[in-house]
């Protein structure tokens, strides 16, 4: 049983998917693990957590078996979040997806994760492996050059 431990890939890769409409399941963890933590070199009081998610694509059949990793943060240090232009709170990324996902419904502004999805309380990534949404996936300016573009997730929704 897993509960947001160990270590993950470092980013979100769908280069090789061309901008569509895509079926995913989220896949067993490489050896890495659920989680990975982001600290800044200078200064180690600005950290991110984020949940790493491995994806397989089931449909369209000519990507069906590739595998791609989306992160989603979940938490940060209050140094990282002041350094924010308005204050946010990380888990929200993550209870989003979830809720979008199907694995969590959205309640009176808030997503209750399932207890399909939980063990003793708490959120337990094992039990979303098998789990299958749809995605879409776009091309977005790129944040650091809006001059090029990068392909990302953009939209997901229960299958």
């Amino acid at each position: 049983m897993s509960r947001l431990s160990g270590l993950g890939p470092r980013k979100k890769v769908f280069e090789d998917l061309t901008p569509g409409d895509y079926l995913f399941e989220i896949q067993t963890p490489g050896e890495n693990g659920w989680t990975r933590r982001f600290e800044d070199k200078d200064d180690n009081r600005v950290w991110m957590d984020f949940i790493n998610f491995k994806l397989g694509v089931l449909d369209p059949q000519e990507f069906a078996g590739k595998v791609f990793f989306h992160s989603l943060m979940f938490d940060a240090s209050d140094a990282k979040i002041a350094l924010a232009k308005k204050p946010y709170d990380p888990s929200t990324f993550l209870f989003q997806f979830l809720g979008d996902i199907g694995a969590g419904m959205k309640e009176a502004g808030d997503i209750i994760i399932l207890d399909d999805y939980l063990t003793d309380g708490e959120i337990d990534l094992d039990k979303l492996i098998g789990l299958t949404f749809n995605a879409s996936v776009r091309e977005v300016p790129d944040r650091k050059d809006p001059s090029k573009k990068r392909t990302q997730i953009t939209k997901v929704w229960p299958s």
